[in-house]
Parts: structure tokens; sequence; C-alpha cells
């Protein structure tokens, strides 16, 4: 899909128009493996898609390849334009050490305002930080942003979750914000999920209060009323045929307040968040694949051997399958058909 505009970033390297093989190996080499941390080059450069073009190349990309397919310049149209959004999960060592100095409430307003660039945007860097921060080349919250991505070493954000207890140590060896080190990080999180360029609040049919308090959910169903047709109670109504989804988590069957609390400290806070997730897991299956490789047991290999040997394997490996299993599958007749249906 196209770069610039495609809903979600993979994290992949050879998503980058003009990474191929040896460019990404080269990059590769020099610690570089996802698209965030092309990303946060990037913000490091003060967003001049002229600098990193020469990182780039200084990197040992091709510049033929990097010039033909303006790669800095669709990463800063990706930035600028259209935004990008990295889920990382939080370690349990910054969630427990960030809860008591922000909240809930806080972490909302900072996701739904727009940064100014300014540090002071964060909560918990004072004079003395801004002063220990701007000692290693950290000016603005760009600047801070790019330290931060330029760690998150796997596509896959969610399995980056070490890299916030590492980001806290080199706050730590900074100088910043003694108390605040985790606060700092939630708030790089929370950022991220959104975007960090984002500031609108969510329209209101969409994601006007995406999180509400236990207490509000409880009593809106209390209050709400049996009448389908009552928009009270429209988070009642079944999920798949209700006419507009909510965004609340709890609109989400068999999301409780466990639930809903467990995927709140991983950022997510709206039915959307979820849908995305499930976009982004079907655009794997759809485009790129997937395979899986089970070691089978002694006993089945024996089984099955006499009547399905290496011939029908191969056979059966490189077909396309129709989707029926009477047609697909060697040994399923239409009583086992009628059978796994029951």
């Amino acid at each position: 899909m196209d770069f610039v505009n495609k809903p979600l970033l993979t994290g992949e390297l050879d998503e980058v128009p003009g990474l191929g093989e040896v460019g990404i190996n080269t990059l590769n080499r020099s610690g570089i493996f996802t698209t965030y941390q092309v990303i946060g080059k990037f913000l490091e450069f003060g967003r001049d898609p002229e600098r990193l073009h020469t990182w780039l190349v200084d990197m040992g990309c091709h510049k033929s390849s990097m010039t033909t397919h303006q790669t800095a310049h669709k990463i800063a149209d990706r930035v600028l334009i259209k935004g990008f959004k990295c889920e990382i999960k939080l370690s349990d060592h910054v969630l427990t050490s960030s809860q008591s100095r922000f909240g809930d409430d806080q972490k909302r307003a900072f996701m739904n305002q727009k940064l100014t660039g300014n540090l002071g945007d964060f909560t918990g860097i004072g004079s003395a930080s801004l002063a220990n921060l701007a000692a290693v080349g950290i000016t603005n919250s760009d600047g801070l942003f790019a330290a931060f991505l330029s760690i998150i070493d796997n596509p896959n954000p969610m399995a980056n979750t070490d890299k916030c207890d590492q980001f806290y140590e080199q706050l730590g060896r900074w100088k910043v914000a003694s108390g605040f080190k985790a606060t700092i990080i939630y708030q790089l999180q929370s950022k991220l999920a959104v975007g960090i360029d984002s500031s609108n609040p969510p329209p209101p049919m969409a994601m006007a209060q995406p999180v509400k308090r236990i207490a509000d959910r409880r009593a809106r169903r209390v209050t709400a009323s049996a009448s389908t047709n009552d928009p009270r109670n429209i988070c009642q109504m079944d999920f798949v045929n209700k006419p507009l989804l909510t965004g609340e988590l709890d609109e989400v069957p068999g999301l409780g307040e466990v639930g809903i609390n467990t995927l709140n400290r991983s950022g997510i806070f709206t039915t959307y968040q979820v849908i995305g997730k499930y976009l982004e897991i079907a655009r794997r299956v759809l485009i790129k694949g997937f395979k899986c490789e089970i070691k089978l047991s002694d006993g089945v290999i024996k089984s099955s051997h006499s009547h399905f040997g290496d011939d029908k394997k191969r056979a059966f490996m490189n077909k396309k399958l129709t989707g029926n299993l009477t047609v697909d599958f060697t040994g399923i007749k239409e009583v086992t058909v009628a059978n796994l249906a029951a």
C-alpha cells in the first residue's frame, strides 16, 4: 500500500519506499530495525527531509534509490500529513511508578492537547531537567520522542515493553526529573499511541468520551431504558447490528471492567483502536500471509504416512485451498463435514 496514506505502519523497514534488502541490511548493521527508528531520526533532524536523505545515504543506502523513490520526503509526508501511531505497551514498573503523578484525567488531557514543541508540555520536566536534556542535545519535544523511538527496535510496538525500563534508566543517566521519569515515559507512550501531532478532541459520534469512570458506566447501565430505541441503551444493543458504535470499550462483547482496565494500561481506550488491531492482523493474513511450523508427534507421523505420502504432501502444500473441506482435505467426507459442523 501507499506508505504515506496507509492506515497503520507495520514498523517493518520493507514498508519504507526505496529500502530493499541491501538498504535494510545496511541499516540493521547500524542497529536500525524499524520504521519507527527512521522516523525518530527525521524528528531528531528537525523534520528536515534533506538531512534525513543525507543520513540515509551516509548510512550506506543507495543514493539513486533514495532519490528515485523520494524516501526521505515520503517519510516527511507520512509524519507531517498523515501522522503515525506507535502503541507501545508500558512496563509494570513504569505503570506503577507513574500512576500517582499522572492519572487518567491528566493522561486524556495530554493525549488530546496540541504539543507546542516545548519540553514544558510534559509534566515533570522543570528547569533543571530542561538544562540537563539540553546538555545531551534534546531541546524540544521532537528530540525527546526521537530519543525514545531510537530504541524501539522491534517492528511490533507491543513487543518493546522492556524499552520503557531502558529509557527510564537513560533518563536517570541524563539526570532528568528523578521523581518523574516514569511519568515522562507514560506521556511519551500516550501521545505516540494517538499521534504526536494530534490535537483535536474526538468528534461527538466517534470518541467523545472513550473511557468513562467505572461509576459512570455502572450508572448508565442502571438507568438505561429497556427499549432498544432509547439512545441511552445503545451500549446494550446487539454489537453487530447496532446503527452506530459509541466508541466505548464497554460496548464490546465480553469486555468488563477488568478487561477494559487492562487494555487502558496498554493505551487502548476505544472500540476503534480494537478494530484497528483487527485490521492490522487482517492485513497481515491477507497481504503478507503467515506461517506456523508445528512439529508433529511420532504417533501422527506413523499413522498418517500410509494415507498421505510425500507426493501428496507436496501437492497439498503447493495448491490453493478452495475453502471446501471435502475438496481440499484427504479423508474428510460428507459425514465428517456434518460432524464438524455440529
